[in-house]
């Protein structure tokens, strides 16, 4: 796999930002517990989905700023909402769940070579593992 075959991987989630934003918020809301910092103000479903369209919009921005310039970014970015996330009850698992979703949703919505396949599968290790380290950490 080449830079350059990333690199167009990259322009191609770019473009389809706003339908992987879309289907990752609704598959998000569908598989994620409602997790609020004042369960008995806002905790409604619709405040729910909104969180998860921040949550993937979030993670969208992330990823491409990373991929684009240095994967320490996702790094930077998860240590500092762990501190925030962590005692509020949102797992590694919780974020592994974002990060297979959204693959899996950019799979669906296009079709891959088999070169960008296993560009977008080199992109999603690193995503996994950028995070893995510093949720878990």
């Amino acid at each position: 796999m080449s830079t350059t075959t990333e690199a167009q991987v990259l322009q191609r989630l770019t473009s389809m930002r706003a339908d992987l934003i879309h289907h990752l918020a609704e598959e998000l809301t569908a598989k994620l517990p409602i997790i609020s910092p004042r369960a008995h103000h806002d905790d409604s479903p619709e405040m729910h989905h909104e969180r998860m369209v921040k949550t993937a919009t979030r993670f969208h921005d992330t990823l491409m700023a990373a991929a684009g310039a240095d994967w320490n970014l996702i790094t930077f970015d998860y240590s500092w909402a762990s501190r925030v996330l962590i005692p509020l009850g949102v797992t590694w698992e919780h974020q592994d769940t974002a990060i297979i979703a959204y693959f899996a949703i950019a799979r669906r919505l296009a079709t891959w070579s088999a070169e960008e396949d296993a560009a977008l599968t080199s992109i999603e290790t690193h995503m996994r593992t950028e995070v893995q380290a510093a949720y878990m950490a």
